[in-house]
């Protein structure tokens, strides 16, 4: 990936909304959706799935949401076989992530702050190199892997 979207997508798809505070298997789909769906809906997403106990489930919350939100779009009919697989690849990808390296989530009641999209072009964040490049991996691999024909 390029330097720049790469720091674009690092600074609005995963600083702004505080997306790289979660653990890996989480921010995997909070990513993917955020890209897909707009950083504001997805941290709305993980706020609430946040109040699932466990990594699983909360991973299993995103991506019901998600494909909740594409099947309500009029254009479900004609993209939707491509966006449901693309949302069952990235829980898949993130529920794989969570299995070799689970982390205990506690969960939340009331909206974190941590999730409030804020105004940051400046953001000076920088990830984890294991971290990133665990995520990158993931994404590359799963996410953006071609859509076999007829699915």
């Amino acid at each position: 990936m390029y330097k720049r979207q790469q720091a674009i997508y690092w600074r609005d798809y995963m600083v702004a909304p505080g997306f790289d505070k979660l653990p890996l298997p989480l921010m995997l789909v909070a990513f993917d959706s955020g890209v897909n769906c707009g950083p504001v809906t997805a941290a709305r997403w993980v706020a609430e799935a946040e109040r699932e106990t466990g990594i699983r489930a909360q991973i299993e919350k995103v991506c019901a949401l998600s494909l909740a939100y594409h099947k309500g779009l009029k254009t479900w009919p004609r993209y939707g076989k491509g966006w449901a697989a693309r949302i069952a690849a990235g829980q898949k990808q993130a529920l794989l992530l969570a299995a070799v390296a689970p982390v205990a989530v506690a969960p939340k009641t009331a909206l974190p702050e941590a999730h409030t999209v804020t105004a940051t072009p400046q953001a000076k964040s920088q990830p984890q190199a294991s971290g990133w490049t665990l995520f990158w991996r993931a994404v590359l691999s799963g996410l953006f892997a071609p859509i076999p024909q007829g699915a």
